[in-house]
């Protein structure tokens, strides 16, 4: 089988399966997140789902790359941006995919849900649109009951796909891999299903729109639970997939949000210091020409401008698949 039949052949396999996000609505937001799939036999297809964390990363489910060749991602891979596959505001290449090592798969006759289901996608050249966050700090139990986004181009009730939805769901649980949601918890019983794999659950905190999870499994009805890959257990495997590509491992610098002349405290946060977040020393003016000097005495003398930095320094450092 070529490339493009084998590419075929996994939307085909899509056309059966049941609704995705089920009872969610057309999104119209969330730039970041783009379909996954390809330009073939001038057909456009959806295949995954993925979220925009870099200028040229993003970040989707292992399960939805694992199989895919590089030449044949190279050749007809595409990440489109916009509502829709059809009316996309971009159309973006790929060049190479990356799946975490210790990527363990979904097996249905074990009931082992998998582990690891997270991969990332280097696009061939940057993104026109700003990345979203991604969530650095640990998940815990303090965060159950947390309102949830998730986000998908899968198959609607029509059993076409290509379409971004979302819907709200809450996270119920939290084991060592996965984010849960019940269905029952979640406003008009809504969950993520086929065609939604790789997509981002995300969750505003303080002001910013930031990812916890990548949808990686539903029940076979789509009507019951989901997990999402938890990411915050693959960081050290992330940052060393955006060093490679990007050079560094501080998101900001990659960004290019350190030194763009806005100031980002988050950057303070969880890298290096912003230059942006330092205020100039003043300016010289002809009535004060000492402005900005050291008004040192014998008792009273300056800290040496080193230690002015100290505190800014202590800153720095599924496809869907279906359990049974």
């Amino acid at each position: 089988m070529g490339p493009a039949l084998a590419l075929l052949a996994v939307s085909v396999a899509h056309a059966s399966a049941p609704p995705p996000i089920v009872n969610g609505k057309p999104e119209s937001g969330f730039p970041t997140v783009v379909s996954l799939g390809a330009d073939l036999l001038d057909e456009r297809l959806s295949l995954c789902t993925g979220n925009l964390i870099t200028t040229r990363i993003v970040l989707t489910a292992a399960h939805c790359t694992d199989f895919i060749p590089t030449s044949m991602l190279q050749a007809g891979g595409r990440a489109y941006v916009g509502p829709d596959i059809w009316n996309a505001e971009y159309e973006l290449h790929l060049e190479d995919r990356m799946v975490h090592p210790d990527y363990v798969e979904l097996d249905n006759d074990a009931d082992e849900l998998g582990e690891f289901d997270i991969s990332v996608v280097v696009l061939a050249e940057d993104a026109p649109i700003a990345p979203m966050w991604v969530r650095l700090d640990p998940l815990d139990d303090t965060l159950l009951d947390a309102e949830m986004v998730s986000i998908g181009f899968g198959l609607d009730e029509t059993s076409t796909d290509g379409t971004k939805k979302s819907a709200t769901l809450t996270l119920d649980s939290l084991d060592d891999q996965f984010l849960i949601s019940l269905s029952r918890s979640n406003p008009d019983g809504a969950t993520v299903c086929s065609g939604d794999s790789g997509g981002p659950q995300v969750a505003f905190v303080d002001g910013r729109w930031e990812q916890w999870g990548v949808h990686s499994w539903g029940d076979a009805a789509c009507r019951n639970r989901s997990g999402s890959q938890r990411i915050d257990i693959a960081l050290d495997w992330l940052f060393d997939q955006i060093e490679a590509v990007h050079g560094t491992r501080d998101i900001c610098v990659a960004n290019g949000m350190a030194g763009d002349g806005t100031c980002d405290p988050i950057c303070e946060t969880y890298g290096d210091i912003d230059p942006d977040c330092v205020e100039p020393e003043p300016e010289p003016t002809a009535s004060n020409p000492h402005e900005g000097e050291s008004k040192g005495g014998c008792n009273s003398a300056a800290a040496p401008a080193s230690l002015a930095f100290l505190p800014l320094l202590s800153l720095y450092y599924r496809r869907q698949r279906c359990p049974a």
